[in-house]
């Protein structure tokens, strides 16, 4: 090649570099529009239960609260990769932070409020299956193929030479 390169190797100025760091950029959240509804979501702190009501009754009497959707409001369509999510839960929670309702409120403070009002009993199912499985110790033997080799495991870091 007869000539350099004009960017590659070279060190780029960022030109939005000073506005970021000084704070003076504007992103998506700063905006503020009029009649802007803000939304939050209720999520649960239960790994695994089940959901005995979902009372929501005071937080759509508070002033400024737009709407308060559960579970049992929305339709129920899966989506995410296999088919196994839903917007909002009911019946039982299976995760800590999965959605169980959600406020659209005037302001993002108001909005706060509301989903502090929100009233979930949950009964904790306390699976214990866990304990039942045997897990194998570092002790015990390891399995051997019909080659007389241990089972080559897909997670080693191990390579096999031979």
């Amino acid at each position: 090649m007869a000539g350099g390169f004009d960017v590659v190797g070279k060190s780029t100025p960022k030109l939005d570099g000073p506005d970021k760091v000084t704070g003076r950029t504007c992103y998506l959240h700063d905006l503020e529009l009029p009649r802007l509804a803000h939304g939050k979501i209720l999520r649960t702190r239960l790994p695994h239960a089940r959901i005995v009501s979902i009372d929501t009754s005071r937080a759509r009497v508070l002033p400024g609260v737009l709407a308060v959707l559960t579970g049992a409001d929305v339709e129920p369509r899966p989506f995410g990769f296999a088919k196994d999510q839903v917007a909002l839960k009911r019946g039982k929670v299976r995760c800590i932070r999965d959605e169980v309702a959600a406020v659209a409120a005037a302001t993002a403070a108001i909005a706060e409020e509301a989903l502090a009002l929100i009233q979930v009993p949950a009964r904790r199912s306390c699976t214990r299956s866990w304990r039942r499985t045997r897990i194998p110790s570092a002790t015990s033997s390891p399995t051997v193929t019909s080659t007389g080799r241990s089972p080559r495991r897909p997670w080693s870091s191990r390579t096999r030479t031979g």
